[in-house]
């Protein structure tokens, strides 16, 4: 992460050139030539701007603060869930507590009077902008300096922190993102670099929650059709479901006893206030994720679900993504990544629930994303028996750059992505409600913000080196992600298992010697016919420019065998193992430079794979 030290002026909004300097030596008549140094950086942009921060005083130590500002910069055109699929952003910068805040007796915070509001600001230069892309700020105050950016645990808000980001208008009730636009360097203004100024970074929504420190209590599925009940399109409810909770306010819990030993291991003790009831809850709320306070799906509702808008479903909070879990193996070998997108409150229920099961439902389509480099290339697998009304809703949303798979969704297991959390501009937003039936915490918020509040599984703290386990107890390393084996003689009691992949959600199949569902391998004629229109109006076709650089990275895998199948048991289900598709354990450079596996977990698209998979 850049730490850098602002500067102190502020500008209006210009754009003009910024020159970078060559090295020269000036000629002398009668010389020979002069050697000039052409190796010249990159040319880059450079943000210019103020950070003007809106909130209560902050946490301070000895008289100096605590905390910094973080600023991320994000891809306009793929941003960070839950607009985009994005992992990273595109740069951070930082500015620290002590250049934004001088005065420790008016600044810092006053435990005899916590309601006082202050505002300063300050002017920062952000450097290394990449030329070309069109991008939006966000950022928050955090009040502990506890964010961080490479550990998954530590990458969410904390209740006391004031977020917000570069805003068109800071005063405005809808506040969208400021687009901040960069020339190629191809451009005439900026073959020097780029000097972008007069950005304002707003921070004036106080942060109210604690990131949603949860487990799945629930998280089988299949990769075939659901026939009982049958699903019907426009009843959310037949729909398969997941069930994830909060861990218990009671520090008596044995699964909270396990879960603070590990925080306090790791200094993270109090990172959560479990005992707040405002603070620690699961938030179910329509959501407005870019602000611009548009209603596109339903006069009292903003966004609607990216995957299921097109039948009315709205989008809510928390924003729940599940991303399968690849091995080192499969990572160089390409193995394109899988997501599922759920819906949190896809159901009636209360606006509020105090930690315990949220259930969300999962459309049976998996995302299958064959180009790393174009957010566009999307395959869409959905099984054999399917309701043709929902393929068809799926293919009219669909670019040219997607295309319909008939076949199973790829098995293995899945990652979770939980994002929710609330900021408010005003203390009146939080409103009593005793009605159990919205709230079963007592108190709703109305008008807040999108937190992006983040809580992801697996984590470091189901990772026994990690947390410590193998320098304490020298035992075998199990892999990332994983805790040493239980009853080991070795076996610290450090690494949290719910936590670990061994919490994931799963995705088996019930059936994996049959073809039915499946269009490639060993299907028959009869497999996938209701859906010959969607699919011929939706194949990605072989030469055509657009289509060959969603197939170019996954060529190589196109008659590599499927791998055997496992069993996997979860912490929910000790019972009940679940079938997979194993991972590659080995594999070879071919005469083209391409890691090829020895086996692949799931069939590619066979609009890629002519000849399917053996």
């Amino acid at each position: 992460m850049r730490m850098k030290t602002p500067i102190r002026r502020s500008t209006s909004l210009v754009l003009r050139p910024l020159g970078v300097a060559v090295l020269t030596v000036t000629a002398v008549s009668g010389c020979t030539d002069v050697p000039i140094d052409d190796n010249q950086p990159e040319p880059r942009g450079v943000i210019e701007g103020t950070v003007q921060y809106i909130g209560r005083r902050v946490d301070c130590v000895d008289g100096k603060p605590t905390g910094r500002v973080l600023m991320t910069l994000v891809n306009d055109a793929n941003p960070l869930p839950p607009e985009g699929r994005s992992t990273a952003p595109v740069d951070f910068f930082a500015v620290g507590g002590e250049d934004l805040f001088t005065d420790p007796v008016n600044e810092c915070l006053d435990p005899m009077n916590p309601g006082q509001v202050i505002q300063r600001s300050v002017a920062f230069r952000w450097p290394g902008i990449p030329l070309g892309g069109t991008y939006r700020i966000q950022a928050f105050y955090d009040q502990e300096g506890d964010f961080n950016p490479l550990f998954s645990v530590r990458q969410a808000t904390s209740a006391g922190d004031v977020a917000g980001g570069a805003v068109d208008n800071p005063t405005s009730p809808v506040t969208p993102f400021s687009k901040l636009a960069f020339p190629p360097a191809s451009d005439p203004r900026a073959v020097n670099g780029f000097l972008l100024q007069g950005v304002n970074v707003s921070l004036g929504a106080s942060v109210v929650t604690d990131a949603p420190l949860m487990r799945v209590t629930d998280g089988d599925l299949t990769s075939e059709v659901p026939t009982s009940p049958a699903i019907n399109p426009l009843n959310l409810g037949s729909y398969p479901a997941l069930d994830f909770s909060m861990y218990s306010r009671d520090s008596a819990d044995p699964l909270r006893v396990s879960l603070d030993r590990t925080l306090d291991a790791m200094g993270m003790e109090g990172m959560v206030d479990f005992s707040s009831t405002l603070r620690y809850a699961w938030y179910v709320d329509p959501l407005d994720v870019d602000g611009n306070g548009e209603s596109a799906c339903g006069s009292a509702d903003l966004d609607c679900h990216p995957v299921l808008g097109s039948l009315g479903l709205q989008w809510k909070s928390p924003v729940v993504l599940l991303q399968r879990y690849r091995n080192p193996i499969e990572v160089a070998a390409g193995i394109p990544t899988v997501a599922l997108i759920p819906a949190a409150g896809a159901t009636a229920g209360p606006r509020v629930l105090d930690g315990g099961a949220l259930r969300t439902r999962v459309m049976p389509l998996a995302a299958v994303f064959t180009n790393p480099n174009d957010a566009q290339c999307t395959a869409l697998y959905f099984a054999d028996g399917l309701s043709p009304l929902l393929v068809s809703s799926a293919a009219g949303a669909l670019t040219t750059k997607n295309t319909l798979e008939c076949a199973e969704l790829p098995t293995g297991r899945y990652g979770t992505n939980v994002l929710g959390g609330l900021a408010i501009t005003s203390p009146t937003q939080i409103v009593p409600e005793p009605d159990t039936n919205i709230s079963q915490t007592g108190v709703v918020i109305n008008g807040g913000r999108f937190g992006a509040q983040l809580w992801t599984l697996p984590n470091e703290l189901g990772d026994a080196v990690q947390v410590g386990d193998i320098a304490r107890t020298s035992g075998d390393n199990p892999g990332t992600f994983n805790c040493l084996a239980g009853g080991a003689a070795s076996t610290s009691d450090l690494c949290v298992p719910e936590q670990s992949l061994a919490g994931a959600v799963v995705v088996s199949d019930p059936n994996p010697d049959s073809a039915y569902s499946r269009r490639a391998p060993n299907a028959t004629a009869a497999t996938c016919s209701n859906y010959a229109a969607e699919l011929g109006a939706t194949t990605w076709v072989s030469g055509q420019p657009n289509h060959e650089p969603c197939c170019a990275p996954i060529r190589h895998l196109c008659n590599v065998p499927l791998c055997p199948v496992a069993t996997v048991t979860q912490t929910w289900a000790p019972a009940s193992p679940q079938t997979i598709r194993s991972s590659p354990t080995s594999g070879a450079v071919n005469e083209n430079g391409q890691f090829v596996p020895n086996c692949i977990p799931f069939t590619m698209p066979q609009a890629c794979c002519t000849n399917p998979q053996p």
